[in-house]
């Protein structure tokens, strides 16, 4: 049985985290043996090449031209690809110098905070008060688990390095907001950010002269490999297609039950103590993940149209990310975008002239070849649209888009 789109998302994000809540534990074997920038420069350079090879083995090669001759896409995402992987672990190592893991990890947990605020000024859709008490809740649950439920008392000479967490933190929202707002075949963006990334970490190894082995024992080898496959390579297009599929606080969200399985992984792999609160910890992250499915689960509002509109706006763009058809693709490409809007189907007069807006416009009762019957499915349960209701949606420029909509609406 075929998985629908949400739920491959919902699987696809378990499995990221699942991925993602080893990662502390991997870096640190692989960089207390062979040093921070060497196990970057060997990461990058392994997940470079598994994202290549997954890109030709995907037949996406004429995506990955696509996004190579896009210039406004290709600045915007090498910048988010550096952000979300270079930039945000050298503001992390400067940070580490001068505090301690516990603030570290509370200070890093902030992004989806900054995440939230972001998205109204940026990707133009609203966000929702439970949904943001929802991000609270859970990251109340990770601050009881790596306090033991105490408060952390911070001492002037740490506020620097705070400050240097706090922009690693920073890099992270703003690079997911970028990587959302872009709409290319994932496949060729997860290499663009690894070869992005490796250039950039090459860059700051002949800059500050660092020592550069190919000799690494074992589990330096297997941290680097774990790194580069899995978690830089195959986990993020797991991570990053919920990110475009679904609400992205919904993975943003999950994000907050790393710290946890982190825990459980360092008791079974390092022997370290389970903790009674753990499970208090958990009963707040795993709220604050109810709370957020429960908000996020329908398409989110858009607010960023610069005329008025007789109906509200949705933003839809995600149902279409995995469609390669040139009546979508190309509209949606770039910063394109899918709006759609609920009227009564005893109002709609029909689509007279679908190019007069240079945009894609078609409905869900009309719907054209193109168009898959499982993204229908997942825009009728994010709409949920009422039996009388017809959903009309314009593909392309979002100026183009709103005008459409709104003389069909």
């Amino acid at each position: 049985m075929a998985f629908s789109i949400k739920r491959k998302g919902y699987l696809f994000i378990t499995i990221a985290m699942a991925e993602l809540s080893m990662l502390a534990i991997v870096s640190e074997i692989g960089a207390k043996n062979i040093g921070a920038v060497q196990l970057l420069l060997f990461t990058f350079l392994i997940a470079t090449i598994t994202s290549l090879i997954l890109v030709l083995y995907m037949k996406r090669t004429p995506q990955l031209k696509a996004l190579l001759m896009d210039k406004r896409s290709l600045s915007i995402l090498a910048i988010a690809g550096i952000l979300n992987y270079a930039g945000a672990q050298l503001f992390l190592t400067l940070g580490v110098l001068g505090t301690n893991p516990v603030v570290v990890s509370i200070v890093l947990k902030l992004w989806p905070i900054f995440l939230a605020i972001m998205i109204p000024f940026t990707l133009k859709t609203k966000i929702g008060a439970p949904q943001l008490a929802a991000l609270l809740i859970a990251f109340a649950g990770v601050y009881i688990m790596l306090t033991s439920g105490s408060l952390v008392s911070v001492n002037s000479q740490e506020l620097p390095y705070i400050g240097f967490l706090v922009i690693s933190a920073i890099c992270t929202a703003a690079s997911n907001v970028m990587i959302k707002g872009q709409n290319h075949d994932i496949y060729g963006e997860v290499f663009l950010f690894n070869f992005a990334s490796l250039i950039t970490v090459a860059i700051l190894a002949l800059l500050f002269g660092s020592p550069i082995t190919l000799s690494m024992n074992t589990p330096s080898l297997l941290s680097i490999l774990f790194l580069g496959v899995i978690t830089y390579s195959t986990g993020a297009l797991l991570f990053f297609y919920t990110l475009k599929v679904l609400d992205p606080l919904i993975a943003a969200n999950a994000s907050y039950s790393t710290p946890f399985l982190t825990m459980v992984f360092s008791c079974l792999i390092l022997g370290t103590q389970f903790k009674a609160y753990y499970l208090y910890a958990l009963a707040l992250i795993l709220g604050g993940l109810f709370i957020q499915n429960r908000y996020s689960k329908m398409a989110p509002k858009y607010i960023g149209a610069k005329h008025r509109t007789k109906l509200p706006f949705y933003d839809v763009t995600g149902a279409f990310i995995e469609n390669t058809h040139p009546h979508i693709e190309p509209h949606i490409r770039g910063n394109g975008r899918v709006l759609a809007a609920k009227l009564k189907a005893s109002d709609y007069t029909g689509i007279e002239n679908k190019d007069k807006h240079s945009c894609f416009v078609f409905t869900n009762k009309e719907p054209p070849e193109s168009v898959r019957r499982e993204e229908l499915r997942f825009i009728e349960e994010i709409l949920a649209p009422e039996q009388d209701e017809i959903v009309v949606m314009a593909a392309g420029n979002v100026t183009s888009v709103e005008q459409a909509l709104n003389e069909h609406a």
